[in-house]
């Protein structure tokens, strides 16, 4: 129901379910959306003069918020300039994002070892996102603060190293290929020292790019004869890459699947019978989402 659908019964009924009082606020900007939103909402349901939304913001406000305003809370009509006042002082979204991050990030970062640390972790996030989502403040979500303050650290090393302009997708469709560590290592002399970590089940879950080049320069090389594997050593730990002679020595032919749709259009009869055109949408939706899945990788770039 809008604005202009409200009849008195309406304001008289809403009057009866709303609670008279306002959320107390004090000046902290993580509270201003809860406080805003009643304000404008209840007032707008229940038809509340200049006079009754003063009273109620002479007994809700307190601390800096009270302090700022004190010299117009004795006139009704001084009520849009006070939440005009709040609203620059306390209520801008650099000031709420700012601060509900302050809240997060005062939540001690969850242990392995401790999994109630992590979900009461993960609930904050959860909380976070949610507020700006509600807030119309989605947008803070991708925001450089939040991307720049990645960061990643080799297994087992405490330094850490930010990543520049992260980004997440949804599936990232990276192929789980099933590695025999120790065959590997076995098979060349100048992999015999190299400390690698042989999880044969792991699956990739980050792509570094190009942005973060120096996280990938080589700091020392293993390598062999041409058509060996290479080990690389960089800040992140030791990665080995190269082909690998396994009992297949010829290599597998490169296949690739093509699907065609050819649509005609009849100029004489340009609408389709609808079961043509219900093959064709479904055509359609059947491409797309492989289309999709084929170009997940290129979503991170």
């Amino acid at each position: 129901m809008t604005a202009q659908e409200w009849r008195p019964a309406d304001h008289i009924a809403a009057r009866q379910v709303w609670p008279k009082k306002l959320p107390s606020f004090s000046g902290k900007p993580r509270d201003w959306p809860k406080f805003y939103s009643y304000f404008v909402e209840s007032t707008k349901a229940c038809a509340l003069s200049p006079a009754e939304n003063m009273a109620r913001l002479e007994e809700c406000l307190t601390g800096p918020a009270r302090d700022s305003v004190e010299g117009w809370l004795d006139c009704p009509t001084s009520v849009p300039l006070v939440i005009k006042t709040l609203k620059r002082l306390y209520g801008r979204p650099s000031l709420v994002v700012k601060d509900l991050l302050d809240k997060v990030r005062r939540i001690p970062a969850p242990r392995p070892e401790q999994l109630d640390e992590l979900i009461t972790f993960g609930l904050a996030v959860l909380h976070l996102c949610h507020h700006f989502n509600n807030a119309d403040l989605a947008q803070y979500l991708s925001n450089p603060e939040l991307l720049d303050d990645l960061e990643i650290s080799a297994r087992g090393d405490e330094r850490r190293y930010s990543i520049a302009a992260a980004h997440t997708v949804d599936q990232l469709s990276l192929p789980n290929r099933q590695i025999n560590f120790p065959s590997l290592i076995s098979s060349y002399d100048y992999l015999q020292d190299v400390p690698v970590e042989r999880d044969e089940e792991e699956v990739p879950r980050i792509l570094i790019g190009l942005e973060n080049v120096d996280l990938m320069t080589p700091l020392e090389t293993r390598s062999g004869q041409p058509g060996q594997p290479i080990a690389v050593k960089t800040v992140l730990g030791w990665a080995i890459y190269g082909p690998h002679q396994t009992t297949t020595t010829s290599r597998q032919p490169m296949m690739s699947n093509v699907h065609c749709i050819t649509t005609t259009r009849d100029e004489q009869h340009p609408q389709l019978p609808p079961a043509r055109q219900q093959v064709n949408e479904e055509s359609d939706v059947v491409l797309n989402e492989m289309l999709r899945q084929y170009f997940t990788l290129e979503e991170a770039t």
